[in-house]
């Protein structure tokens, strides 16, 4: 439910719809993250994917901000775009894909998934639990 509001609060704010949402498989190890990625609307013409982030959950007082950042993709320029749907496997660059660098171990803690496409951002949240599962 928070992530739905939270879609709809930046379309919104962007005055753009989101075209292409990041979802996290749950259940699995945090080592094994997956992000899948897919087109909201599938009569719409495809909005390549720009950039992916995984980033620490701002709860705080910037509540609403950006967290640090433990990994991101972007695409190259005039690379291909990423064919949809995809699945990221957390740490693992698509081609046509550059990143920034070794994808760090998630420790228990909230995160997001970020997608940028079209110049708008989608936001996923989810939670390493101490059992190194995400939820």
């Amino acid at each position: 439910m928070r992530a739905a509001f939270l879609l709809l609060s930046l379309s919104i704010a962007c005055g753009s719809r989101v075209a292409v949402r990041g979802d996290v498989e749950r259940g699995g190890p945090a080592s094994e993250l997956r992000i899948h990625l897919r087109a909201t609307d599938s009569r719409a013409a495809p909005i390549p994917v720009e950039r992916v982030e995984v980033t620490t959950r701002n709860l705080g007082r910037g509540r609403g901000t950006q967290g640090s950042m433990r990994w991101a993709i972007a695409r190259r320029p005039g690379a291909a775009a990423l064919a949809l749907p995809a699945t990221i496997l957390y740490g693992t660059v698509p081609p046509g894909f550059g990143d920034s660098g070794p994808a760090p171990r998630l420790p228990d803690g909230e995160y997001e998934v970020r997608v940028m496409a079209g110049g708008v951002w989608s936001v996923t949240p989810f939670r390493v639990t101490d059992q190194n599962t995400i939820e």
